[in-house]
């Protein structure tokens, strides 16, 4: 049996780093150690050289333990294992006094972060394509579909060459991986080399699914799969009770992280789960309000609004522009002034708890296709007010307005409870007199309790 090679000082270091710091990076912890270049920080070779001592040094550690939480709702939870500093370091034979320049990554950079930094780095006049929620949905379900036709014909591929060796073992003829690979690879239109098929059947997985490429999740085969199923089943029952809302990626990031006892704080998890079940949902909202808002919120468009805003303050008097820091010419608006610019909002009360929407635009959710889009919880009391209130630029609240439903037919017969009145509080603020002022609530009446 061939000699392991030693293992270079610089990848046990970096390993080190790794697994006293799992939040990091590949890239954060070889450039950590100081001892890698930038160009070398992002090569896959070196970085799966790496990623293999590391996985080295956490085989000895304890297996995950399990711990039930009851709550209100039966929950399992995982505590990620503890690594002992101690024994990582004892496991490795490098310096101790060895510097680790700890200036060159930051702990705390998100995953949005960094991938905002990887899609800035585009070549001189190439665009960055921006997807909406269902486009990237649907590139999920391709990856799925694709990965799915590659497990298929890597475990027929197993297959076929493990009953070609039995051949080969009783001195009949048989066909080589090569030519194995070559007929799948023409049937399946997949590009498997008669190498992996080799080391598969060899390694004793012939009929198994490809292994997961690089590192390990943090969660247990066993676990993930009974979280999957969670998963499929929470957002399925929501939609058949009409709660698609509590679909959205933000809730459900946060519902996952915290039943599995936040081993994670992004959303990284989630995302694992998605690319999972991609086959099994899709990514609704209202197609013409995400094609306004993408086709809208372009640089130049916003630049554009924002200067439009500064000339609009100075030509109807709100502002003066005054000499900046650095000499450049900028609008001042003064105090007496901003009590002058309103922002004013409209949203819906239910007496129900149900949450029907005014105005914004609906939020991404997702929803099994084979199920019925129930949609939003509707109003048991067949009643909806609208409130209408906001604030100006010097933080004073707008007196608030309610616009309530009737079926009456005309003003005459229009009536309101006085006990409504009497938990009408009035609002302080000065909203363009020269001392503060009491001012009331307003209301209002039409059939359907709305501003249309």
């Amino acid at each position: 049996m061939p000699k392991k090679r030693p293992i270079p000082k610089r990848v046990q270091v970096a390993s080190s780093i790794k697994v006293s710091n799992p939040n990091l990076t590949m890239t954060q912890a070889m450039r950590a150690t100081g001892q890698y270049s930038e160009h070398e920080c992002k090569d896959r070779a070196l970085q799966m050289a790496v990623r293999r001592h590391c996985k080295d040094i956490t085989l000895a550690e304890r297996p995950p333990t399990f711990i039930a939480h009851p709550t209100g709702t039966v929950a399992s939870s995982l505590t990620p294992p503890s690594i002992s500093q101690s024994s990582t370091t004892d496991n490795l034979s490098w310096n101790k006094s060895t510097s680790i320049n700890t200036s060159a990554f930051n702990p705390s950079e998100s995953h949005e972060t960094r991938k905002k930094i990887r899609n800035s780095k585009l070549p001189p006049g190439a665009k960055e394509i921006r997807k909406t929620s269902s486009q990237t949905q649907q590139h999920r379900v391709n990856t799925k579909k694709r990965n799915n036709v590659k497990t298929k014909a890597l475990k027929e591929a197993t297959l076929l060459y493990k009953a070609e060796r039995a051949k080969m073992q009783k001195g009949e003829k048989y066909k080589g991986a090569g030519k194995i690979a070559e007929a799948v690879n023409e049937n399946y239109k997949t590009s498997i080399s008669g190498r992996t098929i080799m080391r598969y059947v060899e390694n004793g997985m012939a009929g198994q699914s490809p292994l997961k490429m690089g590192p390990d999740g943090g969660v247990p085969r066993d676990v993930f799969k009974l979280l999957l199923t969670a998963f499929k089943t929470f957002v399925q029952i929501k939609q058949i009770n009409g709660e698609t809302n509590c679909n959205t990626t933000n809730l459900l990031s946060q519902r996952i992280n915290k039943t599995m006892n936040n081993i994670s704080t992004t959303s990284r998890l989630l995302q694992r789960l998605l690319r999972e079940s991609a086959i099994d949902f899709k990514a609704t909202v209202s197609d013409l309000v995400k094609e306004q808002r993408i086709r809208w919120t372009t640089f130049n468009n916003l630049n554009c609004w924002f200067d439009d805003w500064e000339e609009n303050l100075v030509k109807l008097g709100f502002g003066m522009r005054v000499p900046g820091d650095n000499g450049v010419l900028k609008v001042h608006v003064p105090d007496n002034q901003k009590a002058r610019i309103l922002n004013l909002d409209e949203t819906a009360i239910t007496l129900d708890g149900s949450k029907s929407r005014r105005g914004g635009r609906p939020s991404m959710s997702f929803v099994d296709g084979g199920l019925p889009a129930i949609g939003l919880a509707a109003s048991k009391t067949s009643q909806s007010t609208t409130m209408i209130t906001g604030s100006n630029a010097l933080g004073e609240v707008i007196p608030p307005h309610f616009q309530f439903s009737t079926n009456a037919k005309s003003e005459d017969r229009e009536r309101i409870r006085l006990e409504t009145v009497k938990y009408l509080k009035g609002i302080r603020g000065k909203f363009g007199y020269d001392n503060d002022q009491i001012f009331p609530c307003t209301l209002g009446l039409n059939e359907k309790g709305g501003m249309d």
